[in-house]
């Protein structure tokens, strides 16, 4: 489902939205957390981006971005106990960056204060599969290109990668193939 809110020119204006000011454009709220596979997670903001930034070429709305589901669980502990709390999407990407690479798109983490709720409009999300890509398919690289890490896996991922280099050398890569 897609929120969409008209937002109040004040509450509007101090919003960060990838490095300027959200002027008067509508801000846009998917009404629940996304959630699945962290690859899927990320197909459902490619998704939401293009329906709120005409495929990625102009800004029709703001995007406020969805918090992750089973996020955490990707960074756990071996053995820890499963976690199904839902993190920002400003936790596990860096945020800023991310509103910079989506350019001419609007993205922020949160709704400023003051914002009218009163014109709500609810629009369906398509589901991931076949018939996703053909629609969504052409912001993919636009989205992938603008993540990188955010300040929970910042670190971790940086030892992890360390500990690869050491073994590995630094020209190393990872292949992923099917199991047979």
């Amino acid at each position: 489902m897609l929120l969409v809110a008209a937002a109040s020119s004040a509450a509007a204006a101090s919003a960060e939205c990838g490095g300027a000011a959200c002027g008067d454009l509508p801000f846009a709220t998917y009404g629940h957390e996304v959630a699945g596979g962290l690859n899927n997670m990320i197909m459902n903001v490619a998704q939401l981006l293009h329906g709120v930034c005409s495929g990625g070429t102009k800004a029709t709305h703001v995007l406020v971005l969805p918090p992750l589901n089973v996020g955490k669980n990707f960074f756990k502990k071996y053995k820890a106990p499963y976690n199904n709390e839902s993190i920002p999407f400003s936790d596990l990407f860096d945020l800023d960056h991310f509103r910079r690479h989506v350019l001419p798109c609007r993205v922020t983490d949160r709704l400023p204060d003051g914002v009218e709720t009163s014109r709500v409009e609810h629009v369906r999300v398509a589901q991931v599969n076949v018939r996703w890509y053909p629609k969504y398919g052409a912001i993919m690289p636009l989205v992938y290109g603008a993540l990188q890490p955010g300040r929970l896996v910042r670190q971790p991922l940086a030892a992890a990668l360390s500990s690869v280099v050491a073994v590995a050398g630094p020209r190393w890569s990872a292949v992923r193939s099917a199991l047979v």
